[in-house]
């Protein structure tokens, strides 16, 4: 999906894509219908920009040289740097490799 002037709708809080939100409205009422259930999107299941995933990046991965002591829960590479996870919070995928990510053609 390209270019930037993109319409996002949110459900359940979280952000997707005025057509991923026709599919998902077109299959939960046929779940509906056969179990009388609903679908929920969980957290997590929405979209990000390249940006947003590069600000959750960031937040939780710092530059090798920049751990100084502190606890590094994994490693990732990024840029041709190794970046160390100081955060507890869970792992995150490198900027433009997430299944999250939708690119709109922007921060590349």
């Amino acid at each position: 999906m390209g270019g930037a002037n993109i319409t996002w709708v949110w459900r359940d809080g979280q952000r997707i894509t005025p057509a991923m939100l026709k599919d998902l409205n077109d299959l939960e009422a046929e779940f509906h219908r056969r179990t009388g259930g609903r679908i929920r999107i969980g957290s997590g299941g929405g979209i990000r920009t390249y940006e947003d995933q590069k600000r959750i990046f960031l937040s939780r991965y710092v530059p090798s040289w920049q751990v100084n002591g502190r606890r590094v829960y994994d490693w990732r590479w990024w840029n041709g740097v190794q970046y160390g996870r100081i955060s507890s919070a869970g792992t995150v995928a490198v900027p433009g490799t997430s299944n999250h990510e939708i690119n709109v053609g922007a921060g590349r």
